[in-house]
């Protein structure tokens, strides 16, 4: 199979391909995009003969039958500096991402916890078999879900009633099979089905040993479940009974399953049973990082998506505006933080700093955009509330090696802006992701 490593935003050479192999690509794209509602598409071929593909902020793999593409994010500051992604550097980048959505608790991938922090997954797929198989063997260890299922059989004795008609035609003068209904406890029901069909088209996939083994354990441990194809899993995902209270703790596995069962769904996509896609929006990604790591580091409760109001005054709809990250502080003051994923610091060693003139790097990189949407933030929560005007930060992903520290600036409605950067690495842990000199703002009394 031909590989292609590219960063996001990243380019890479794609002219060896054939034009077969370019359209199941082009396929499994737009299917993908359209399946997830994007106005663009998260891959692209670009340039004069279309020979260079070109990638957005979403990461992760797209894989035909001779072809895989893997997008991996810039965590780290070689792989920020360069287009072309080493096997040391795709290792090192996957360490870090399944750290960085283990530690965020992102979505509905996996819990908040330490439990798989030790494995470093080889390739995309290694990753998504140890966010799954973590979680997923965890809770089948706990109890395997079942459910009483309607059952008709012959049996020696009466259990549950007796089927009369098909009794006295099909076992006429044969009391020695009684046709019954009844209902059986079992876990041969479709939740377990989708949960063992997600393992089993995955444990195909995996090369890291730790991964193939948390998936084999699963599968033994739904080894009185039933198998079912990809097509026949996903119907039944999108007819699932309600959810029980019993079954409640499958939720996250369950939907991380299904989510992977799409990706692997050929009629979604191409023409090619071997197709399989599973890209992570980084921008999200960022955020729910950075709602972990406020709370981690200052204990105090994040509203994420926190409704903050609108921006027309009209019966129904306005235009919402939702804020990345809303606290109130020790001291009592409120705080908005807006999570962007952007490499500001980009080619510097030291994280953004402010100065009088715009010829400064804060001023050159920062968006008016960005600046006007946390201003609107901050006067929308002032008209609501009253007092004075919150207290603004945009965070910003960093994997420089100089100076870590945040610096601010008077907004023009009265607010304080900082500018705070983000560290992604394992190594120093989520308490280490924010500057020390954060603290001491948002601690500091009025």
């Amino acid at each position: 199979m031909a590989l292609i490593r590219l960063p996001e935003w990243g380019r890479a050479e794609a002219s060896g391909l054939t034009r077969s192999e370019r359209e199941l690509l082009a396929e499994a794209i737009s299917a993908w995009k359209e399946a997830n509602g994007l106005p663009f598409a998260p891959l692209a071929f670009e340039g004069p003969n279309g020979n260079t593909l070109a990638a957005r902020q979403y990461v992760g793999v797209i894989e035909t039958d001779t072809v895989a593409v893997e997008i991996y994010p810039k965590l780290d500051k070689g792989l920020s500096d360069e287009e072309e992604v080493s096997p040391d550097q795709a290792q090192s980048v996957l360490k870090s991402l399944l750290w960085v959505l283990e530690a965020s608790g992102y979505e509905e991938l996996v819990e908040t916890g330490e439990g798989g922090l030790k494995e470093s997954p080889e390739s995309f797929p290694d990753l998504f078999a140890l966010l799954l198989g973590q979680r997923l063997r965890a809770e089948l260890e706990r109890g395997v879900p079942r459910s009483y299922m309607p059952q008709e059989d012959d049996l020696k004795a009466v259990r549950g009633r007796l089927l009369v008609g098909r009794q006295a035609t099909q076992n006429y003068e044969r009391w020695d099979r009684l046709a019954c209904a009844f209902d059986e406890f079992t876990p041969d029901i479709t939740l377990g089905q989708i949960l063992r069909c997600a393992c089993r088209e995955l444990q195909t996939r995996v090369r890291h040993p730790e991964a193939r083994r948390l998936l084999t354990d699963c599968l033994g441990l739904l080894d009185e479940v039933s198998d079912i194809t990809v097509p026949e899993a996903l119907y039944k995902a999108s007819v699932l009974p309600p959810w029980s209270r019993a079954w409640d703790r499958f939720r996250r596995p369950y939907t991380l399953a299904v989510r992977l069962l799409r990706g692997l769904s050929h009629e979604l996509r191409a023409a090619s049973a071997d197709t399989f896609v599973f890209l992570l929006d980084m921008n999200r990604v960022f955020e729910s990082f950075v709602t972990a790591a406020i709370e981690a580091r200052f204990g105090v409760p994040v509203q994420a998506q926190k409704d903050l109001g609108r921006l027309l005054k009209l019966g129904a709809g306005g235009i919402r505006q939702l804020a990345d990250s809303y606290w109130v502080a020790r001291d009592g003051a409120i705080w908005i933080g807006d999570a962007k994923y952007k490499h500001l610091a980009a080619g510097q060693a030291d994280a953004l700093t402010f100065a009088k003139d715009e010829t400064a790097p804060a001023g050159r990189f920062l968006s008016p955009d960005d600046i006007r949407q946390l201003t609107v933030y901050a006067e929308l929560t002032r008209a609501r509330i009253g007092g004075a005007p919150p207290t603004l930060a945009l965070f910003y992903p960093f994997v420089g090696t100089g100076a870590f520290n945040i610096d601010s600036a008077e907004a023009w409605n009265g607010s304080r802006l900082y500018i705070v950067p983000v560290r992604l690495s394992r190594e120093l842990g989520l308490n280490h992701a924010l500057p020390e000199n954060l603290i001491e703002a948002i601690c500091k009394t009025k």
